[in-house]
């Protein structure tokens, strides 16, 4: 199995119920995390993560079918 340590992973959906979790593990695996989400709400990412552990997240608030927005954001 391949480490993800030191990898950037992108969660679409991060805030959600699913997307915290998978942060989650993906944080205590050592990668680092940009979530993409229509609203950054983060209670959920809460109820799974300490509060420096939220600090490491990169947070973006924008809808995924928007293609400018990610074709920066996979050229950055």
């Amino acid at each position: 199995m391949t480490s993800i340590a030191g990898q950037h992973i992108v969660v679409t959906g991060g805030c959600g119920f699913f997307g915290a979790w998978i942060t989650a593990k993906l944080l205590r695996e050592g990668a680092k995390v940009t979530i993409i989400d229509a609203e950054i709400v983060k209670h959920r990412l809460e109820m799974t993560l300490s509060a420096a552990q939220i600090d490491e997240i990169n947070m973006l608030r924008a809808k995924i079918d928007e293609p400018d927005f990610i074709n920066t954001l996979v050229s950055d």
